[in-house]
C-alpha cells in the first residue's frame, strides 16, 4: 500500500521550455493590450461608465489585464534560487535550476503574482458570467436599465468579486503560491509523500490544495452552466422576436406597398435582422472563447487526478494539451476584444428594439 502511495506518475510537462517561458509573454500581452484598449472605448464613449454594460466590460476587462500581465510574466516572479532542502524532499523541484526562463523574484514576488493570476483569471471569467445575465435580464425579461441598475447590479459585482477574490485569498494565506512550472501558481512544494499521515509540506498543504482544486472544477462548472443556459435564453428570446417583426414587416408592407420602405419602423426592422445575427456572432464567439481557453486546463484537473483502471495505472494528459494551455489560456481579453468590436454599436439598439415590442 506504501509503494501505491508513492509512485508517482511520469508525465514529460512542456512548462520549464523555453517554449513555455516565451510564448504567454506575447499571448499575455496581447490579451492585455487588448482589455486595455478596451477600457479606453469605453472611457471615450459618451456613456462613459453610466450604463452597467458599460460597467460590467471595464471590470471585465480590469480583471484580466491583472491575469494576463502576470502570465505575461511567466518566470520573471520566480524566487531566484529553490531551497536545498525543497529540492531534496520535492521531485518536480530537483532541477528548478536548470528550468527555462530568467528568475529575477522571491517568495513574495511569486506570492504576487499567483495572488494577481488567480483573482484576475477568476474574476474576469466571473463577470463574462455576470455580463451573459446582464443579457438574460435586459433581453429576455425585458427589465429597465434603472430596475438593473437598482436591482440586479450590485449583486453581479458582488456575486463576481467574491468568485475571484476568496480562492484568490486562500492560496494567499495557505502558502500556496508557489513555482510549478511557467509561472507561480496555486501548489504545495517541499512535501513528504512518504509519510503515512497527512503529507507535510514546506510551504502549503496537500490538504488545501485538493479544497482549492474541487473548488475551481466547481467554479468553471458553476460558470460555464451560467453561460450557456443565459446565451440559449437569448439565443431563443431573439428568435422569438425575429419571427414577431418578420410578420409585422411582411403584414406592414402588404398594406402600405412600397412606400413602407420608407416607414422608420421599416429601417429599424432592417438593422433589427442585422444585428440579431451580430449577436448571435456574439454568443458564438463566447462559447468558443471558454472552450479554447478553459479546455485545457479542465482536462488537465481531471487528467492529473488518479484515475485507475484495472492495471492501476494513471491517466496521462497528451502533451500537446499544455502546449494548447501555454498558447490560448492568456488570450482571453483578446477574444472579449475581437467579440465586442464585432457587435460596437449594436447592443443599445438591439435593447431599443426589444422595448419597442
Amino acid at each position: 500500500m506504501m509503494e501505491e502511495e508513492t509512485t508517482t506518475p511520469s508525465i514529460n510537462f512542456p512548462y520549464h521550455t523555453p517554449f513555455a517561458a516565451i510564448v504567454p509573454r506575447f499571448t499575455g500581452s496581447l490579451s492585455a493590450i487588448a482589455s486595455s484598449l478596451i477600457i479606453v472605448a469605453i472611457l471615450k464613449s459618451d456613456t462613459k461608465l453610466k450604463t452597467v454594460y458599460h460597467r460590467i466590460m471595464f471590470f471585465m476587462s480590469c480583471a484580466d489585464i491583472s491575469g494576463s500581465i502576470a502570465m505575461a510574466l511567466t518566470t520573471l516572479p520566480m524566487p531566484k534560487h529553490m531551497s536545498q532542502e525543497i529540492m531534496d524532499i520535492d521531485g518536480n523541484l530537483s532541477l528548478y535550476e536548470n528550468w527555462a526562463g530568467i528568475k529575477l523574484g522571491n517568495t513574495q514576488t511569486c506570492e504576487a503574482q499567483g495572488f494577481f493570476y488567480a483573482f484576475g483569471v477568476s474574476t474576469m471569467y466571473a463577470y463574462n458570467a455576470m455580463l451573459c445575465i446582464y443579457y438574460v435580464c435586459a433581453i429576455v425579461f425585458g427589465m429597465r436599465e434603472d430596475r438593473i441598475i437598482k436591482n440586479v447590479e450590485p449583486f453581479l459585482h458582488l456575486f463576481a468579486f467574491a468568485l475571484g477574490f476568496v480562492p484568490a485569498v486562500f492560496s494567499l494565506v495557505s502558502d500556496l503560491y508557489n513555482p510549478s512550472g511557467v509561472w507561480c501558481t496555486s501548489i504545495p512544494i517541499g512535501c513528504n509523500y512518504n509519510n503515512e499521515q497527512e503529507s507535510k509540506c514546506i510551504r502549503g498543504m496537500k490538504s488545501a490544495k485538493g479544497i482549492l482544486a474541487k473548488s475551481v472544477l466547481c467554479f468553471i462548472g458553476m460558470i460555464m452552466f451560467i453561460i450557456l443556459t443565459s446565451l440559449v435564453m437569448v439565443i431563443v428570446k431573439v428568435i422569438k422576436i425575429d419571427r414577431i417583426l418578420r410578420v409585422y414587416y411582411t403584414i406592414h408592407s402588404r398594406i402600405r406597398g412600397d412606400i413602407s420602405a420608407q416607414h422608420p419602423f421599416a429601417t429599424k426592422v432592417h438593422q433589427y435582422h442585422s444585428n440579431t445575427k451580430v449577436i448571435l456572432i456574439q454568443s458564438l464567439c463566447y462559447i468558443f472563447a471558454f472552450i479554447v481557453t478553459l479546455i485545457s486546463p479542465i482536462i488537465q484537473s481531471l487528467g492529473l487526478s488518479r484515475i485507475k483502471d484495472s492495471t492501476s495505472t494513471w491517466f496521462h494528459v497528451p502533451t500537446y494539451v499544455h502546449y494548447l494551455e501555454l498558447i490560448f489560456m492568456p488570450l482571453q481579453g483578446f477574444f472579449n476584444f475581437v467579440s465586442q468590436h464585432a457587435t460596437s454599436g449594436v447592443n443599445y439598439l438591439f435593447l431599443e428594439l426589444i422595448g419597442m415590442v
